[in-house]
């Protein structure tokens, strides 16, 4: 975090016969104290056209003067937090509030109580607004007298804490005015808090984690929810938390699904009303359990601090209140309601029966929603409707504070919907009306256009609201609706380009009007390049999303798109999120990275074969298709499964035979094996440490050799999830590429002249701890070869003796790309010797497809952290590896 840099002299900066007004600060002011006083200084003279000096000591004869901070003179040791006095008298101004006397950083836990008094008054007495970061989103209104105005106000925030985390740390400073950072809560992690608990407690306690079953037997070895009516999991928390017993305690559930089967937690459920899309539709009501949860907890914590507080979310499918459990209102609950804005009628009175429901409980709230990176580069205009929730949960008296993941910072399309919001958390009374015609002010003589196009977009917004539910719900890949992180792929389903006429006509109109205004002109030309920029973008999506354009044709929209991005005003749209790896446009427009004529798209459509056990599938394929453009459970409906087998068959032209031949899938959550024409070809390992964002990564395989031309081909794959949310669920190709143009060398993995490395391993209970490896070594003992490994198969045997004979060991292939990352793993199973006399594991081979952008291999042994405890060692003592061709 940067910290912000000020300008100024904090001596008289100008002769005092030479100021129109002084700024009196201390001799040794802090950081915020002299911040302030530029702050205020500046922001005068632009309104006024008058000139200030920065003082250490007030002078007799000044015709305006500002006191600051501890130079006031005012008695602020009641006031805790960011709050101030503002307080005049003739022809003197005082304002303070607690100050930290750090370096100033929105990031740090300081006190910037008359830097807000200072952005307060600016406000009030001379009209400073602040509609988006920078200088064209300043207002200084031009003409003001200069006046110290009539003040006797003492201001404490409206909310504990308010926070988009997005925004620019100097511009949230001026808008965001809580009363001090969200409080920090106990635990290694501060948001989802049982995350590192898997590694810690799984081995010795896996009763503490999500059960699969009634009975508990089968519990979730990787990341997922918590078993939150286990109360020896609660006196865990409990027991953490005594270590630090002023902070809260942290139960916020693990980022995903409430989804403990065990007959004790299913015991705990209420009824199971559900909200309507697939992402709340697929797993069952579990508030009333995660109300009992955090009662349980809470009252344990009480009962040792009697002002304990707790933190919780209600999230997913535990977004829903408890109706028979009765809560605290220190129970703070992080209210994430994930149906996205503009929402139809129906949703937002869900919505609005929750938020009354967590109000009844007892609980107190922070809104914490995702929404806001929605929106993609649309103008859509859903500030009203968000601005009566924010009221909603205000006027109850249970708001603590919010907590915007986000946002999008697309502030020429959606930057007022994020200006209503900033100014509700200063100022609760204001309507939508007043804000509305604040930030029209700032465009002088367009003010009144500038209204008609804020209404204009309110009315398509909301007018197509249940449209725009129901395109989400429909036709985007994660359905309703993952945050908007692919809004590109629906643009064109979400707006029609027939809105935007109407809508740069009126900007134009006010173009006109403020041509004599320089600053008036430049933030009307802003919100028009936002505006032509947004209807470019649904225009190439259009384009991207139409089957019969070619190659050329998206070749051409892409240029322009880039083109017009050159002309973007800094700010006006979330460039660097919309090209993000993964996400909107980078996934959405997939010509970017698969050329069409090149390629040949696999069917969206598979068979699949669903089961909780690898043993339940059969041979033969059942009757059930399933798209693998989206996950599997958002097409099962809440039903369980760990694997799915996805078959399908695609015809390869004759004119590819002399080209190697790519499966791409668009991207596996979690794990995998391929298969091509019955042949295995591949697999790949969800590795959570090393490679935790592989599961919204392709994955492709050189299948070269088992194509057959001018012929239907038969394709594979087996994914295994243990975690919900999984399958095939982006759109895969055959990619052709031009064959090697020479074979590859065969080659073996050498001893250096010491021999082999030895792979030590430690079992620790829930982890596994390599203490060295080959590749891993100060050595760097590594794969000797003459060329880079990358778009490979491999053949890989290997030979492990161990000094103590564990049930099981497993050799890793590990890739690693140029800037020494890890890009792909995988786990081979070894096999113990059969007479077991030389305590030795064996694997005479398997094929291993290494990624593309794979510069180097890295092999280690790992035992398996599930069965074995207690400590040994593993020395590699014959290995193979040799490259498949052709």
């Amino acid at each position: 975090m940067k910290k912000m840099l000020f300008a100024g002299c904090f001596a008289a900066a100008l002769s005092l016969a030479a100021a129109d007004f002084e700024i009196v600060i201390p001799e040794k002011p802090f950081p915020v104290e002299k911040y302030a006083a530029s702050e205020l200084k500046s922001g005068i003279e632009k309104t006024t056209g008058k000139s200030g000096s920065i003082v250490n000591r007030k002078s007799e004869d000044a015709a305006l003067r500002f006191l600051l901070g501890r130079a006031s003179g005012l008695d602020i040791s009641p006031l805790k937090g960011n709050c101030f006095i503002l307080r005049t008298n003739g022809n003197e101004v005082r304002i303070a509030g607690p100050d930290g006397p750090q370096e100033i950083d929105s990031q740090k836990l300081i006190l910037y109580g008359t830097l807000y008094g200072v952005y307060e008054y600016l406000g009030r007495q001379y009209g400073v607004r602040y509609l988006w970061p920078g200088e064209s989103g300043t207002y200084f209104p031009q003409g003001r007298e200069l006046e110290a105005g009539t003040y006797d106000l003492t201001w404490t925030p409206p909310l504990a804490h308010a926070s988009f985390r997005k925004f620019p740390s100097d511009w949230k400073l001026k808008v965001m005015r809580g009363k001090g950072p969200q409080p920090r809560a106990a635990g290694k992690q501060p948001g989802h808090a049982f995350g590192w608990w898997r590694d810690e407690f799984f081995a010795e306690h896996p009763d503490w984690f999500a059960a699969r079953d009634p009975e508990g037997k089968n519990r979730y070895r990787t990341y997922s929810a918590m078993c939150v009516s286990n109360p020896e999991f609660h006196d865990k928390i409990i027991e953490l938390w005594r270590e630090t017993p002023d902070l809260a305690v942290n139960c916020r559930e693990n980022d995903g699904y409430g989804n403990c089967a065990c007959s004790r937690c299913r015991s705990w459920d209420g009824e199971d009303r559900r909200w309507p899309s697939s992402y709340y539709q697929s797993a069952h009501n579990a508030g009333e359990r995660y109300g009992k949860f955090y009662r349980a907890v809470f009252d344990k914590a009480r009962a040792i601090n009697p002002h304990a507080t707790l933190n919780a979310y209600a999230y997913m499918n535990f977004v829903y209140a408890p109706r028979l459990t009765k809560l605290h209102p220190d129970i703070i609950i992080g209210f994430v309601d994930d149906l996205p804005f503009p929402r139809s009628g129906h949703h937002q009175a869900l919505v609005n029966e929750e938020i009354d429901a967590w109000i009844a409980s007892g609980a107190s709230l922070v809104w914490r929603p995702n929404f806001t990176w929605a929106g993609y580069a649309l103008p859509l205009n859903y500030a009203r409707q968000c601005a009566e929730e924010f009221k909603r949960m205000y006027c109850s008296g249970r708001l603590r504070g919010i907590d915007f993941d986000g946002p999008n910072l697309s502030w020429a399309t959606l930057g007022f919907n994020y200006y209503t919001i900033a100014r509700l958390t200063d100022d609760p009374g204001l309507d939508v009306d007043t804000i509305e015609k604040e930030y029209a002010s700032a465009f002088g003589a367009g003010a009144e256009d500038i209204l008609e196009y804020l209404h204009y977009w309110e009315k398509y917004t909301m007018d197509n609201a249940e449209k725009i539910n129901d395109v989400y719900e429909s036709e985007s890949e994660r359905r309703c609706f993952f945050y908007g992180f692919y809004d590109a792929s629906l643009a064109h389903r979400l707006i029609s380009l027939d809105a935007y006429g109407p809508a740069e006509a009126i900007l134009l109109r006010a173009a006109s009007k403020t041509a004599d205004d320089p600053e008036a002109s430049a933030r009307v030309a802003f919100l028009l390049a936002g505006l032509r920029h947004s209807k470019l973008c649904v225009e190439s999506c259009a384009v991207f999303a139409d089957p019969q354009k070619n190659s050329e044709a998206r070749l051409q929209m892409l240029q322009r798109v880039r083109e017009f991005r050159k002309t973007l005003p800094q700010g006006a749209a979330d460039i660097p999120y919309f090209t993000r790896k993964g996400r909107l446009e980078d996934h959405a427009w997939k010509f970017s990275t698969i050329d069409i004529n090149s390629s040949i798209p696999l069917p969206e459509m598979w068979s699949a074969d669903i089961v909780i056990n690898r043993d339940e599938l059969r041979e033969e394929t059942g009757d059930r298709q399933i798209s693998t453009w989206q996950f599997v459970d958002d097409q099962i409906f809440g039903g369980s499964w760990n694997y799915c087998r996805y078959r399908c068959t695609a015809f390869v032209p004759e004119k590819w035979r002399n080209s190697r031949v790519i499966l791409h899938l668009g991207a596996v959550d979690e794990s995998c094996e391929v298969k091509v024409n019955g042949v295995l070809v591949g697999n790949f390992t969800y590795d959570a440490v090393n490679n935790p964002g592989s599961w919204e990564q392709p994955q492709e395989f050189d299948v070269s050799r088992e194509i057959r031309f001018g012929e239907d081909n038969s394709f594979e794959v087996l994914v295994y999830n243990e975690i919900r949310k999984g399958g095939l669920w982006r759109p895969s190709f055959l990619i052709f590429k031009p064959a090697f143009a020479e074979p590859v060398k065969s080659w073996n993995f050498e001893k250096d002249a010491q021999g082999w490395h030895p792979g030590s391993f430690e079992y620790l209970p829930g982890r596994l701890r390599i203490q060295a490896a080959p590749g891993l070594t100060p050595a760097k003992t590594g794969l000797r070869y003459d060329f880079t490994p990358g778009n490979h198969r491999f053949e890989i045997g290997a030979c492990v003796k161990t000094d103590k004979f564990p049930s099981r060991l497993s050799l890793a292939v590990r890739e690693v790309d140029a800037q020494g990352e890890t890009i792909g793993y995988r786990t081979l199973e070894l096999n113990p010797n059969p007479d077991n006399t030389d305590k030795s594991f064996r694997k005479e081979s398997s094929v291993v497809q290494v990624r593309k952008e794979a510069v180097e291999i890295q092999l280690y042994i790992i035992p398996d952290p599930k069965i074995e405890s207690g400590s040994g060692s593993a020395e590699i003592t014959d290995i193979y590896i040799g490259p498949l061709v052709d």
